[in-house]
Parts: C-alpha cells; sequence; structure tokens
C-alpha cells in the first residue's frame, strides 16, 4: 500500500467542500435531536452557503488562480529542446465500461501538449509516469494508447507504472532517468499541479523545464453566471484544496 497516497487523499477529504457540508449538515441533525431548533437551522443555513460559495466561478477561480498565477504558459516554439518530455498522469476514472480505450480524464491536456512537443522535435523520447489501483492498466499506458492513435511511435514512449502519487512520479521516473543516462527533461504537467511537481523533482535532484497545460481557471470575468453554483465549479474548487493539502504535507514530510 502507498501510505503517502493513501494518508493525503483522507487529509483532502477533510477539506473537501462537500464532506463539510455534509459534516455540518449531520452536526445540525444531532442539534435538531437534541432540542437545539436554533443551532440547526444557523448550521443548516451555514452548510447551504458554504457550498453555494465553492460551487461558483468566482471561488473556484479565485483558488485556481492562486495555484496556476505563478505558471504561465509556454509557447511550444519557446521551449527548449531537451532529452525526454516527462508527461504526469492523473485526473482520469480508469477502465470504463465498455470503453475501448481507458478514461485518462483531465490527464488529456496533458497528453496532448506532450505530443505536440514531440512532434515539434523538442525531444527524441516520452517518458509517462503514473500508476493505479492493482486491477487496472496504469495511467502511463492508458496515456501511451492515447499518444499511439495521435500518430506517437511506441518505440519513443518510456512507461512509468508504478507511481501513485507526484513523489513518486519523480522518484521512480528518476530511476529510469539514470538508468538511460537522459539529463535534460520537461516536464508536463496540470497548471495547478506544477509548483508541487517541480518541486518534488528538484529535492530529489532532478531539474527540469516546466510547460504548464491543463489551465482551469475561467476566462469570463462579468458573466452573470460566475455566480451561478455548478458541479463543474465545485469540481475546481475541490481540485485546488486538495493541491494546496498536497503541498503543505509534502512540505511537512521534507519531500519538496
Amino acid at each position: 500500500m502507498n501510505l503517502s497516497y493513501e494518508i493525503t487523499k483522507l487529509l483532502s477529504l477533510g477539506v473537501y467542500p462537500l464532506s463539510q457540508t455534509l459534516a455540518l449538515l449531520f452536526t445540525a441533525a444531532v442539534l435538531a435531536m437534541c432540542g437545539r431548533s436554533r443551532g440547526a437551522v444557523f448550521l443548516s443555513l451555514v452548510s447551504g452557503a458554504w457550498l453555494y460559495a465553492f460551487s461558483s466561478a468566482v471561488v473556484a477561480d479565485f483558488l485556481m488562480g492562486s495555484l496556476e498565477d505563478s505558471q504561465p504558459p509556454r509557447a511550444v516554439s519557446a521551449v527548449p529542446e531537451a532529452e525526454v518530455i516527462v508527461v504526469l498522469g492523473g485526473g482520469g476514472v480508469g477502465e470504463v465500461h465498455l470503453g475501448q480505450l481507458g478514461d485518462i480524464g483531465t490527464a488529456s491536456n496533458r497528453v496532448l501538449k506532450g505530443a505536440a512537443l514531440y512532434k515539434a522535435h523538442k525531444a527524441p523520447w516520452l517518458l509517462l509516469s503514473g500508476g493505479s489501483a492493482p486491477e487496472e492498466r496504469s495511467d502511463a499506458e492508458r496515456m501511451r494508447d492515447v499518444l499511439t492513435l495521435m500518430g506517437v511511435p511506441k518505440g519513443a514512449v518510456i512507461t512509468e507504472s508504478r507511481s501513485r502519487d507526484t513523489r513518486q512520479n519523480a522518484l521512480f521516473t528518476a530511476d529510469i532517468l539514470e538508468q538511460r543516462r537522459l539529463e535534460r527533461i520537461i516536464l508536463v504537467t496540470s497548471a495547478y499541479h506544477m509548483r508541487r511537481a517541480l518541486a518534488a523533482f528538484d529535492h530529489i535532484g532532478v531539474v527540469a523545464y516546466a510547460v504548464p497545460t491543463d489551465y482551469q481557471r475561467s476566462a469570463s470575468k462579468k458573466s452573470a453566471s460566475r455566480w451561478l453554483p455548478s458541479v463543474e465549479n465545485l469540481e475546481r474548487s475541490t481540485k485546488a484544496l486538495r493541491e494546496y493539502v498536497g503541498w503543505w504535507y509534502y512540505r511537512f514530510q521534507g519531500w519538496i
């Protein structure tokens, strides 16, 4: 079992807006059963306001912007040449019922960026890093399938299928780089995740050129719909909070 992965997952669960809302509603129900109706009503209102806030584009964009603003986009033409393009997995739901290809979710943006860099001859190798649950094919294998459909030769793709978190992405990728004597790397991951990924690689002595992708902050600034709640906004808020938990947990462990 990957203990760091499980701990980070549990810690993240505690800051998820949906988890916190359910906890508030449960507490409100207990208060109601104990005859504390005023307290129950107050907590019910707070839980609704809490969930609404994190389901709005205003809050989701603020949280994502706080992570993405330090990671400006890089034009493919401006990226220096390297020896290998490292693409981190994550964000997929694994194998899907009746699907011919496994779901790679938000990692699709990372795969597209990796393919664009490879086809622009920025590096001769693509290293895909990402594992999965024991009974499933790895993120790396699913990303490789998509790259093959996009015309990237299988012989140019290296898969790292053991990692379950960002630290292991860095550690297991470093092992492969050392075995193949590759040093200059381009690192591709989501913009909101790039700060922690770069720090994890740098901590073990792997210096990478960052090419962030999968930007999550909305470009719209004035639309009234930004104040309307949506599942998509709640998901973005949750991703951002989970990334903050990951950053501070890695800091606590001395991994970055």
